[in-house]
């Protein structure tokens, strides 16, 4: 009995202990769970309070147009400001889209360096240009030939009449070009390889041998500048060229091949709209076909264009 009664005091004494021994190590616990939810806590806040200055701070940085505002009613001398970056940036562009239209962009301006604060991207006379509803388009290139675009609609009221000598009226013209030149032939025969370009279709068919390695849409030279017909051959060739007219100033164009005076194949990053007739004459590729085309292709490889 006596030993019984030990073993029962034995057992109480472990219990008790063992329930202080439990109720301590859930203090602790309790004590270590707190002080890591105030470490998560404060981690927590500090990156809300950066995400907030974050954006403070790229809501003063923000690529595009500032001035004019969007809808803004301009006249005269007219001050185009904005901010143009990229971590890999190449250069930007700003043209005039008249009456909203892609196809009747018109160059205003270059620059090949970034501008990371709000300034002027040039002093723009809008004289020359027709009265009415257009938009301002700035475009980043990025070093990858990728490009982001910013457009505010703006109104020109010079109070002149929509009569005006725009500097889009004076690009060459190339009809004369091409009336003499239709009917030239090259005297070179047709190699294993050779190019042909469909005006009807908007296409670029690459042939070596007699099958098609490449059948791709294009843009060629729209109306009031069409594309030369005929047969010729690629006569001089540039990873990239600054390419300028009147009414535009790009640079690097890549993968370029001329073919005839100042008609090329080349690539064309700044537009996608491939199978619509809107360059200046020349041929636009995609960039990516553009060099394949001028990897796979040599010097006097015959180029064929017709309707």
């Amino acid at each position: 009995m006596t030993n019984l009664n030990h073993i029962a005091e034995e057992l109480t004494w472990a219990s008790n202990n063992s329930c202080q021994l439990v109720l301590k190590c859930n203090s602790n616990t309790i004590i270590s769970h707190s002080r890591i939810f105030r470490s998560v806590m404060s981690v927590v806040f500090g990156i809300v309070l950066l995400l907030f200055a974050t954006k403070s701070m790229l809501a003063e940085t923000t690529n595009g147009i500032s001035s004019p505002l969007s809808n803004a009613v301009v006249a005269g001398s007219v001050s185009v400001r904005g901010i143009v970056m990229h971590p890999s940036f190449r250069k930007w562009q700003l043209d005039l889209l008249i009456d909203g239209d892609r196809n009747r962009a018109t160059f205003l301006a270059v620059g090949e360096k970034p501008i990371v604060s709000d300034a002027d991207l040039i002093i723009w006379n809008t004289v020359p240009y027709p009265n009415g509803e257009h938009i301002l388009r700035l475009r980043i290139v990025h070093s990858d030939l990728n490009y982001d675009e910013y457009f505010i609609p703006v109104t020109i009221n010079n109070g002149h009449s929509e009569s005006s000598t725009m500097p889009g009226a004076l690009l060459p013209d190339r009809t004369q070009q091409l009336q003499t030149n239709t009917t030239q032939q090259t005297s070179t025969p047709i190699s294993a390889r050779r190019i042909e370009i469909d005006l009807s279709d908007q296409r670029l068919i690459a042939w070596e041998n007699g099958i098609q390695v490449l059948n791709t849409a294009v843009s060629t030279g729209r109306p009031e500048f069409p594309t030369v017909e005929g047969i010729y051959n690629i006569r001089t060739r540039f990873l990239s060229k600054r390419m300028r007219g009147p009414s535009y100033d790009t640079v690097d164009v890549p993968w370029v091949m001329f073919f005839y005076g100042g008609y090329a194949i080349h690539g064309a990053y700044w537009h996608n709209d491939f199978g619509v007739p809107i360059s200046h004459g020349c041929v636009n590729l995609p960039v990516n076909d553009a060099k394949w085309l001028y990897e796979w292709a040599d010097m006097g490889t015959t180029v064929s264009i017709h309707q």
